[in-house]
């Protein structure tokens, strides 16, 4: 590319359609330009109507507002639309930060000009996976808007919001909650991501019951002092009653559950298994019996009241242990890709030893496999060349790869139910969070740091 560099008046220059809505011409940077003057020059093509900024917009505008004779300017070859916006990444993201909205932008203008995912994540230094994930909220205005009225979200962030693009109560809900902190709110977006899952199966469940001929009970049977589940009802033989004896009943209704009761039905959805729990609308009225009722054993109302209150947190706290299961394995996943061990990874290893942890003890068992298949190396059964690879491997990622076995022996003895795990998944997960993972809500309980309920509450208003 032919270039030479010229002085000349920055009020003579033409500033092309820039990326960034805004320059960020703060008191600093004009301070520092009126000062200094412009240090780096600016790059410019020559056109038709006169010589056009491509790449160093900041600089010459912010050289107009101080009123810079001059500065100096770099003018090469127009190589085009897709050579400036591409430079214009590059020198924001090196210099001061792009937005994300205005980087979206970008990505998205290179994509109308016909340049695919994979080349613009090569030209622009961009993980492909951030290219896609800009591809996917650039046609969101909600999402875009998001990013304009929260400027500390990340392109991350949009890429959250834009897959739930289609879940507006999840999406909102999730922008409303970001703290800005990636490690928690990448434990809030899964979270919105299951919801969003289990609404979609909730309602393919419903679509199938629906024309089936049931009838769906709205709201909570627990508070409708006219319905009840037919676990706690009998009818006026004391015969249990069930979904196939009560179907004739006026009051046959279901709701609709992803957890499993007695009785319950399963249904399958594309989204997952949900169940449905079976009920009688105006039990009284239809001639039921409670099945509690003049037994010694009978619960009292706040004996009920108590049992319910602890069921529903069970349930949310369930939801986000799964929730937090997948961020988890994803983040030990990428951990283990890693080529050194983490810091003070002998002392987790001796100490899990010492205290005869089950997953020290039975690492071999569980972890080394999990390892051997993420990186796809060669496994102990393969004899001779499981020898010959041992041998070419240096010590460090030897001595890492031990750590992620005994990491993975740990991890795969945990399921959503974490929060309820005891003090041997207490040690394993605050020492990835020594190694830079960030414990969600039902984690904390895990720790000692929270209790039960309180994690409950903070994470019951996505469910």
């Amino acid at each position: 590319m032919a270039a030479h560099l010229e002085n000349l008046d920055p009020a003579t220059l033409l500033v092309d359609v820039n990326i960034r809505a805004d320059l960020g011409l703060d008191a600093s940077f004009l301070q520092s330009i009126d000062e200094l003057g412009v240090l780096t020059p600016v790059v410019a093509v020559r056109s038709g109507d006169g010589i056009r900024v491509r790449a160093g917009h900041r600089r010459t505008v912010a050289a107009v507002e101080v009123g810079l004779g001059e500065i100096p300017v770099l003018i090469v070859d127009d190589d085009g639309d897709q050579e400036r916006i591409v430079e214009q990444i590059a020198e924001n993201t090196q210099r001061a930060a792009l937005a994300p909205a205005d980087l979206i932008r970008a990505v998205e203008q290179l994509s109308l000009l016909g340049v695919p995912a994979h080349r613009i994540a090569r030209r622009t230094a961009l993980p492909v996976e951030r290219v896609t994930g800009a591809l996917a909220a650039a046609g969101s205005h909600e999402v875009l808007d998001t990013l304009t009225a929260r400027p500390g979200l990340t392109l991350e962030h949009a890429e959250w919001l834009a897959e739930l693009d289609q879940d507006e109560d999840q999406r909102d809900w999730l922008a409303e909650n970001f703290t800005g902190d990636l490690g928690r709110d990448r434990h809030l977006a899964e979270q919105a991501r299951s919801q969003a899952t289990l609404a979609r199966a909730m309602a393919d469940a419903e679509a199938q019951l629906s024309a089936a001929g049931h009838t769906r009970h709205h709201g909570s049977v627990y508070d409708d002092p006219a319905a009840e589940y037919l676990t706690d009802l009998t009818d006026q033989a004391r015969h249990t009653l069930t979904p196939d004896n009560h179907q004739s009943c006026p009051g046959h209704a279901y709701t609709v559950h992803d957890y499993r009761f007695a009785n319950s039905t399963v249904i399958e959805t594309p989204d997952g298994t949900v169940y449905a729990r079976w009920l009688c609308t105006d039990w009284k009225a239809h001639g039921h019996l409670d099945r509690y009722a003049g037994s010694p054993s009978s619960p009292d109302v706040a004996d009920i009241a108590a049992r319910t209150e602890q069921r529903r947190n069970t349930i949310t706290l369930n939801r986000a242990g799964d929730a937090a299961l997948k961020v988890r394995r994803g983040w030990l996943t990428n951990f283990t890709r890693r080529r050194t061990p983490a810091k003070d990874h002998a002392t987790f290893m001796w100490e899990g030893s010492a205290r005869r942890h089950l997953a020290a003890i039975q690492d071999e068992e569980l972890g080394l496999g999990k390892v051997e298949q993420i990186l796809g190396l060669p496994g102990r059964h393969m004899g001779q060349a499981f020898d010959t690879w041992i041998t070419r491997q240096p010590q460090t990622l030897l001595g890492h790869l031990a750590v992620c076995a005994r990491l993975w022996s740990y991890e795969l003895r945990l399921d959503k139910s974490v929060w309820r795990a005891g003090d041997q998944a207490a040690y394993y997960l605050t020492a990835l969070e020594s190694w830079g993972y960030t414990l969600s809500d039902v984690e904390q309980v895990t720790v000692g740091r929270i209790t039960e309920a309180q994690a409950a509450e903070r994470v019951g208003a996505g469910t």
